[in-house]
């Protein structure tokens, strides 16, 4: 696969207009965050930058199989490790389905 060629996302499980010829198998990212004791604001972003992380290292997975799309895909979040309310650590997984996708003819 080309290097600046990006991955397919889709949560369904097909992507419109292309066919699947290959499963590759599943596409797994991780991430894992502590977090501090923060603003809500400041704690969204954080969430929402360890989710983005984990995504591209689900894709970064994905394209280690030759894949050029993930479907299917799901997040995933759990605490490893908590001492109060606010701090805690938090790890965030999404993960889908390698595929192989072709455009329709």
């Amino acid at each position: 696969m080309a290097e600046n060629q990006e991955i397919i996302n889709a949560t369904r499980d097909f992507v419109p207009r292309c066919d699947v010829v290959r499963v590759n198998g599943i596409a797994i990212g991780t991430v894992v965050v502590k977090h501090y004791n923060a603003t809500v604001d400041a704690y969204a972003q954080e969430v929402v930058e360890a989710r983005t992380l984990a995504l591209k290292r689900m894709n970064k997975h994905a394209a280690e199989t030759g894949a050029n799309g993930v479907v299917g895909i799901r997040f995933d979040s759990s605490i490893i490790n908590s001492t109060h309310n606010i701090d805690h650590t938090v790890e965030y997984t999404a993960y889908g389905t390698a595929v192989r996708l072709r455009p329709e003819v």
